[in-house]
């Protein structure tokens, strides 16, 4: 199922690093908060073309999608490039509240989603989930 947050949160996921990337300056720092509350470290960028120097230190990126004059689908495909280029592990999600962009998900070049507005609460969950799955696609 899309909704992530439906399943059962993994069972003592190791706190993760995650890069948070949204216009929104105010939710940036919620969500920081209560991620780095949860033992992760968190980097956030407001803007995208600054974010790529923030990639090392990530295993996650959540990127949102609409961000006025920013093309969601161009800022993912540019970063995955440079992270692939530069031999970093990195899973990209959308993070959206957006309902037509949250199913297209794999064709917008992202991982997997998150879907926004939902209570902040419920976020290290979802984090943890995805930092589970992340972590067993990366394994060589």
């Amino acid at each position: 199922s899309m909704r992530i947050s439906n399943l059962p949160p993994p069972m003592d996921e190791p706190p993760g690093k995650l890069l948070l990337i949204d216009d929104d300056t105010r939710l940036l720092t919620e969500m920081q908060t209560v991620l780095q509350r949860a033992g992760h470290m968190v980097q956030v960028s407001h803007n995208p073309l600054n974010s790529a120097q923030l990639l090392p230190l990530a295993e996650v990126a959540l990127v949102d999608y609409n961000m006025p004059g920013v093309n969601g689908e161009a800022t993912v495909e540019w970063l995955r490039e440079v992270s692939v280029r530069k031999g970093y592990n990195l899973s990209f999600y959308l993070h959206t509240s957006d309902g037509q962009a949250a199913p297209r998900f794999k064709t917008l070049g992202f991982d997997g989603v998150i879907l926004k507005g939902g209570p902040l609460d419920s976020l290290p969950t979802q984090v943890a989930r995805v930092l589970n799955m992340h972590r067993r696609s990366w394994k060589r």
